[in-house]
């Protein structure tokens, strides 16, 4: 495989800034560097892809497409922690391998690198508006700029911003800002659709005055505990961007949502009584069936997609690491994506995130056992064993400290931060304190006489060594992976685990070695650990960030390129002897033993995420995901590489999935006009300032900093007199039922270009998206 050069790489090795259109998949002619036009070529490949992705996902919601409002699944995809949302990014389909995890990680990697640090594991959603350019440049300079979070919501006084330690936006008065503008670019003000004008109803329920949730909402729950909030957001911690159409398809499934601190006991049910006592509403409960307004039923499509990332929630943190172990490599988002999958599994930064931490505790926990393992053999008074280890051995393991125990319970409170990382395999333990490297001395000793021991025994002896350590939940080692192999009940959910079956046949693998051979890839992380050129790297890298703790989603783009050159990345690949090279060769090469076994591991534990997508996969999934209903054509790159600023990327969309029979928003041919003093959220002013308890509504701190001749909370097409009446509006808005989906046949060019004033900081939103049946284009009515 052509090594690649990392984003910053491309741009650094250009003598001068040329400006170049490059048509998808065609080499440039210029034989004087052809490597580096290789080079540069697959970057923009990578550009292309994640912004293929993430306009899939908002086409495909469309109304006369899958019918969903986008937020929710933006969600799932961008902030899964705070919303409790993880949709799998690799689940297996009729044994095709789904992984959406490389075109997913092309964007949040190479086109808007801090979008990910919305999700710090408090109660921030992923509105439509991050993504699509619909505001002006200066509404995208909070992200930009490193401060995770977005200005267009406040809380009860007028601040704005959420993710702060304190005086946090909770989600009232969205868009009603003085200091929020659309862009003045018509291509781009069209794009106001994508947060309201989405989903089954929508406008319908709009021009009845019914503007979605009520401020601080959370996602609506779908039963039990697991994967639903366990609190509300709190000004003082974190606060929210929620209500409104941030949680539309859940939240009119459920009829309520989850928590909700601000904002206490306010239905769907109650909130509609309160606008019209003659509209009637039925939720349509935890099933994922039709709810229905007025006796209209709708919302199928939603209710399936926004359960199947709660259902799927913690099963998706499993699937998250099988997905970035597909997508390993040395290109410029394979490299970050090999320094994020490493600092999950042997971390060097350890992260101050609460869901991010217990998944990164979780992982680490896979090398800490074997370091356990011994501990326990160590006390046991089975004769047998200590004859299969020697006596030798035996006393050697008595000599091992406590291992570090990265979490004490299934909570993100239970996570140890000084006890994951690589440092603590050498310097953390008594011993280690006094003499650096004690104890991993100890266990790179013992696997070594293991591996002897197995490499001298014949296939009888193999299977009683097996029976010993390795097979079930009994045996000395394996007693310590019982949460990684139990899919009837563990640490993780209910049927998570890789199953004892396939257990087994790990172990069995390669005539029996699978076990030991597993042992010895762990082994490979305390050899690291004694390693000094290592220490001094990782010294190196903890001095640059000011300590070991820190989250890697949080690290600027040049922070991230920074990270990778201390360890190991010189552009075109890793330093065969750095961290880097050394962890990418063990979860990558197929010579290094127990590399086969590794991949085993984390396919065996998708089964359950498997069989928990299959239906979402059959309804929808596979519509957005499947390039089989995708054709895409006329793509260009205007620019060098990711990092260039007015740099542009443009291609068209052809879509041949299903589409829902009962919208005929295709076939609405007027263009309705989108002023400059419109608002997006469409927040109905009054909805919060005369429905809501007196305790719960905006106070004049909040009131006194909107815009209150902004127009919101109207249908632009009944205002522009485009659509006349509710039957109109139900026409175009189509109901969502999986019945009435039949194959349909769009187009649609699409724009994305980086508005990004930091050359090292990227940020690329769409700024056009035109819509086309039979080469007609048609409109959105907002």
């Amino acid at each position: 495989m052509k090594k690649l050069l990392s984003a910053l790489s491309a741009l650094t090795l250009m003598t001068s800034t040329v400006t170049t259109v490059v048509a998808c998949g065609n080499k440039k002619e210029d034989n004087s560097d052809n490597n580096d036009n290789q080079n540069e070529e697959s970057l923009k490949n990578s550009m292309l892809q994640g912004a293929e992705f993430m306009s899939k996902v908002i086409i495909a919601a469309r109304h006369e497409n899958l019918n969903f409002n986008v937020n929710e699944l933006l969600s799932s995809l961008i902030t899964p922690e705070a919303t409790l949302m993880r949709m799998p990014q690799s689940y297996e389909y009729e044994g095709k391998n789904i992984n959406i995890n490389g075109a997913l990680s092309n964007y949040k990697k190479l086109l808007a690198p801090t979008i990910a640090t919305l999700d710090q594991d408090h109660y921030a959603g992923t509105f439509a508006s991050y993504i699509m350019g619909m505001y002006d440049d200066d509404f995208y300079k909070t992200i930009i700029n490193g401060e995770r979070s977005f200005n267009d919501t406040m809380n009860q006084d007028g601040d704005v911003g959420f993710n702060k330690a304190d005086k946090n936006a909770l989600g009232y008065l969205a868009g009603l800002n003085k200091d929020l503008s659309l862009a003045s670019s018509d291509s781009r003000r069209s794009l106001a659709w994508g947060i309201q004008d989405t989903g089954a109803l929508t406008n319908y329920l709009l021009k009845q005055g019914f503007d979605g949730g009520n401020p601080g909402d959370t996602r609506a729950r779908w039963g039990g505990l697991i994967g639903n909030p366990g609190s509300g957001a709190d000004v003082n911690k974190g606060g929210t961007n929620g209500g409104g159409y941030a949680f539309y398809n859940s939240l009119m499934a459920i009829g309520s949502s989850a928590y909700n601190i601000p904002v206490k006991d306010k239905t769907v049910k109650t909130k509609l009584a309160n606008l019209d006592p003659k509209i009637t509403y039925t939720a349509g409960g935890t099933s994922a069936a039709a709810s229905k307004i007025n006796d209209i039923s709708f919302n199928e499509m939603g209710a399936t997609i926004a359960k199947s990332g709660q259902s799927n929630n913690v099963n998706g943190g499993i699937a998250l690491f099988a997905s970035m172990a597909e997508n390993l490599s040395t290109t410029a988002s394979g490299a970050l994506t090999t320094a994020e999958f490493t600092n999950y599994l042997l971390p060097v930064l350890i992260t101050d995130i609460g869901a991010d931490g217990f998944l990164q505790s979780l992982s680490f926990t896979l090398l800490t056992n074997i370091w356990k393992s011994f501990n326990e053999i160590s006390k046991t008074t089975d004769e047998s064993l200590v004859n299969l280890f020697g006596i030798e051995a035996i006393n050697e393991m008595e000599k091992l400290d406590a291992a570090p125990v990265p979490n004490s319970s299934t909570s993100n409170e239970s996570v140890k931060r000084d006890q994951i990382g690589y440092d603590v395999l050498y310097k953390w333990a008594p011993k280690d304190q006094e003499n650096p490297g004690t104890n991993a001395q100890i266990i790179v000793d013992l696997v070594n006489k293991l591996a002897e021991k197995y490499a001298n025994a014949d296939s009888t002896q193999i299977e009683e060594l097996n029976t010993k350590l390795f097979y079930g939940y009994d045996g000395a080692i394996s007693n310590q992976y019982k949460n990684f192999i139990d899919d009837k009940g563990n640490v993780f959910a209910p049927g998570i685990g890789m199953g004892l079956e396939n257990w087994n046949n790990l172990i069995k693998s390669d005539e029996g070695l699978g076990g030991i051979n597993l042992l010895q890839l762990g082994q490979g992380a305390y050899e690291m650990a004694l390693d000094e050129n290592l220490q001094k790297q990782v010294e190196k890298v903890h001095t640059e960030f000011g300590g070991r703790e820190m989250a890697f989603r949080n690290l600027t783009s040049s922070e991230k390129q920074k990270f990778l050159q201390l360890l190991g990345y010189n552009g075109s690949g890793f330093e065969k002897d750095s961290y880097l090279g050394r962890t990418y060769s063990g979860f990558t090469d197929e010579s290094v033993i127990g590399q086969k076994q590794f991949a085993m591991l984390f396919k065996s534990m998708k089964n359950v995420v498997n069989s928990g997508m299959k239906d979402v996969h059959e309804k929808a999934f596979q519509y957005i995901y499947d390039d089989q209903y995708w054709t895409t054509s006329e793509s260009k790159v205007i620019g060098t590489s990711n990092l260039d600023l007015n740099g542009s990327l443009e291609f068209t969309l052809k879509y041949t999935g299903i589409g829902d029979k009962s919208s005929n928003a295709s076939s609405q041919h007027a263009k309705v006009v989108v002023p400059e003093n419109f608002n997006p959220y469409q927040t109905i002013l009054k909805n919060q300032t005369k429905l809501l308890p007196e305790a719960s509504q905006p106070r004049e701190g909040a009131l006194s900093k909107i815009d209150t001749s902004r127009k919101s909370g109207v249908v632009l097409g009944v205002e522009q007199n485009v659509v006349k009446t509710d039957d109109d509006l139900i026409k175009y808005d189509g109901v969502g039922l999986l019945n009435n989906y039949d194959k349909v046949d769009f187009e649609y060019k699409v724009k994305w270009e980086n508005i990004s004033n930091d050359q090292s900081n990227p940020y690329w939103v769409i700024t056009g998206i035109d819509c086309f049946n039979n080469g007609q284009q048609f409109y959105n009515i907002y």
